[in-house]
């Protein structure tokens, strides 16, 4: 049940300098892409429900935030990393019949459902090449850029180079600062997902790097925004993301299946837990 969300200013050249709290993680707020496979498949029922329940939280400001960039009855768009495809289904409803939607992801089972005549789906690896099909008018990715750590420049490079002059980028990910919970148990959970994630080279301080690395990429008139919400059982989406994750966690040698399912019950419901997300931070740059 999500409480509810507020939104702060950044000040990101400091964030970008403060060490990051190792009990600090993320939890449920995304899907995750290790070495071009999703260790959570999008194309699993549950990881859909999980999706789901993702974009009920975070969709609103995305599309704020989208709509701002212009998209509008006849744009040109494109989303990198379309998971389940709700941004998707609300850009071809938005551009209308005269505007274009490209959809891109490595698994894209559950966007190709969505059947706009407007949208074309594509299997592609935005670090490999740039989008096809454009210039775009704007770009949107969502907790995606995380995972590609080692490769974030040339993502967002090819991102950048698909975009028309004028062309904006939108950018969202995590950053896990505000990360904190009021249960032990799930505390104990913290360095544990924290550690699964770095493992699979992602990096959970991406979002306050955002202004930097789209400055890098070289976009202009670049500004942020953070948002976090807060959630109390049940909540839904953290109990099918630990459960999904188990053996991971486990794998860590940071914690083990008794706390795992002592985490998975509290936000279940049983006891009266509330978790503060990370910060989602949204950039946008402009091409010149």
């Amino acid at each position: 049940a999500i409480v509810r969300a507020s939104r702060m200013s950044l000040n990101y050249r400091k964030l970008a300098r403060q060490k990051t709290r190792s009990s600090s993680t993320i939890r449920s707020f995304q899907h995750i892409e290790v070495a071009m496979s999703y260790s959570l498949n999008t194309a699993l029922d549950d990881e859909r429900a999980r999706l789901d329940a993702q974009a009920q939280l975070w969709d609103p400001g995305s599309i704020r935030w989208l709509t701002d960039a212009g998209v509008a009855q006849g744009a040109v768009v494109a989303e990198v990393g379309a998971g389940a495809g709700s941004i998707a289904d609300w850009m071809c409803r938005t551009v209308g019949p005269s505007g274009r939607v490209l959809a891109t992801d490595i698994e894209t089972s559950q966007v190709t459902k969505l059947g706009h005549a407007n949208l074309t789906v594509l299997v592609h690896d935005i670090r490999a090449a740039p989008l096809p099909g454009g210039p775009y008018d704007v770009v949107h990715c969502r907790l995606v850029l995380m995972h590609m750590q080692a490769a974030e420049d040339r993502a967002l490079a090819n991102m950048a180079g698909s975009l028309k002059p004028g062309g904006k980028l939108v950018v969202e990910d995590h950053d896990i600062f505000s990360e904190a919970a009021n249960s032990p148990t799930l505390s104990k959970l913290v360095d544990a997902i924290t550690a699964m994630f770095k493992s699979a080279g992602a990096d959970t301080a991406t979002g306050r790097r955002l202004p930097m690395l789209l400055e890098k990429a070289g976009l202009t008139d670049i500004v942020a925004e953070g948002r976090v919400a807060l959630s109390k059982a049940p909540d839904t989406q953290a109990a099918m993301f630990y459960s999904q994750v188990r053996e991971k966690l486990i794998a860590t040698g940071l914690v083990d299946g008794a706390v795992v399912d002592k985490a998975i019950a509290e936000v279940s419901g049983e006891l009266k837990v509330g978790i503060y997300s990370p910060v989602m931070v949204a950039c946008r740059g402009t091409r010149a």
